[in-house]
């Protein structure tokens, strides 16, 4: 986001308006935007007492008052395009069902709480899900034009959503991410992402655990953690005697470094809709050894090392790699000129323009399926 709105920047105006519950410190827009609006936003659910999934709804109607409240903010500033981007609180935000200005919507990927997963048992909970979905998918079909990061992703939105969503392809900052010529590579493979199960980092403990000579350290880097994870990831890896590190908000700058100085990046999670952080290691010149599922096999391709999601042949072909020194190197040099040949962030951030001009120009949705 902060690479796009910096792009943006450079011909177009831009201003912000978040929710005060907004991450703002994470991903800084810095100069890149001109004001920021910020919205009260009620306390998220999970900060209170459990009241039951009543609760729940009647927080998402507090929420949308405050997206109705943004809505009317944004439509009175005269703004060509609204660029919206998905809700930590309710996923795909209900201000794209107020706003009357243009809007193009960022679906990264469909709400897995709502979609994935057993049915609740419950006739009551089972009807608060009928309704959280049936307003997750209202809120995503009032946007004007919808984008997806990767094939993948856009298939699941079609299943799910009844949408259309344009494939645009995120790219990677050059600038930040390039291979460090004086780089020592220490004995640790490297993995990037949120701490939580979803993100595969089980997986990896567990594949690891199966190396039995020069068995390489694991760091994790990640933006947040879920309640546990990383003492359950510490538990499993002390079990096994896989050494662990974890870190969280690693400044990009660092974590290119980091990304330079490892043997390797591994990466394991499930049904991943894009996979950023492989590329990001491939501009900085490591190999990627990767489960091949969901976007992963757009983004690595060829150019990296793709496993079934089993924890022995993962390990027997990290071993394999990490026992050639000469490979390691080769496929970091493959790995770099895929990103500069194909995800480059200039190419998306042109591609993210082009998109919005359009919108602003037209309006409508052309985003919803015509069955």
């Amino acid at each position: 986001v902060a690479c796009w709105a910096h792009h943006l920047s450079r011909s177009h105006s831009i201003d912000l308006f978040v929710l005060g519950s907004a991450e703002r410190g994470f991903v800084d827009l810095g100069p890149s935007v001109g004001r920021t609006a910020v919205f009260d936003a009620p306390e998220p659910i999970r900060a209170r007492p459990i009241v039951g999934p009543l609760g729940h709804l009647g927080f998402l109607r507090r929420l949308d008052r405050a997206y109705r409240t943004m809505a009317a903010a944004v439509d009175a500033g005269g703004y060509d395009v609204a660029f919206v981007h998905s809700c930590r609180l309710s996923h795909s935000p209900s201000v794209l069902e107020h706003l009357e200005t243009p809007s193009v919507y960022v679906l990264q990927e469909p709400a897995r709480r709502l979609f994935e997963g057993p049915p609740a048992r419950a006739l009551r909970d089972r009807l608060v899900g009928w309704a959280a979905r049936r307003a997750e998918r209202r809120a995503a079909r009032a946007a004007g034009r919808v984008l997806a990061n990767s094939e993948f992703s856009a298939g699941n939105i079609r299943r799910l959503y009844g949408l259309e969503p344009s494939v645009v392809r995120l790219g990677v900052d050059d600038e930040v991410f390039h291979p460090e010529p004086s780089a020592v590579r220490e004995r640790r493979v490297i993995s990037v992402g949120a701490i939580s199960p979803a993100k595969g980092f089980r997986f990896l403990v567990d594949a690891l655990a199966r190396i039995e000579r020069d068995r390489p350290a694991l760091l994790v880097a990640g933006d947040r953690t879920e309640p546990g994870e990383a003492e359950e990831l510490a538990r499993r890896a002390g079990a096994a005697g896989v050494e662990l590190a974890i870190r969280l908000r690693v400044p990009d700058p660092e974590l290119a470094r980091l990304y330079a100085r490892s043997l390797a990046f591994v990466y394991a999670p499930h049904a991943e809709p894009f996979g950023l952080a492989p590329l990001e290691a491939m501009a900085c010149g490591t190999p990627v050894v990767a489960v091949g599922e969901g976007g992963v096999l757009e983004t690595v391709g060829s150019a990296g090392i793709l496993v079934e999601r089993d924890e022995t042949r993962f390990a027997a072909r990290l071993s394999e790699l990490l026992a050639d020194p000469t490979r390691v190197e080769e496929m970091a040099r493959l790995g770099r000129t895929h990103v500069e040949a194909s995800w480059s962030l200039e190419a998306s951030s042109r591609a993210i323009e082009q998109e919005l001009r359009q919108q602003a120009a037209t309006g409508g949705c052309p985003s919803l399926r015509r069955d």
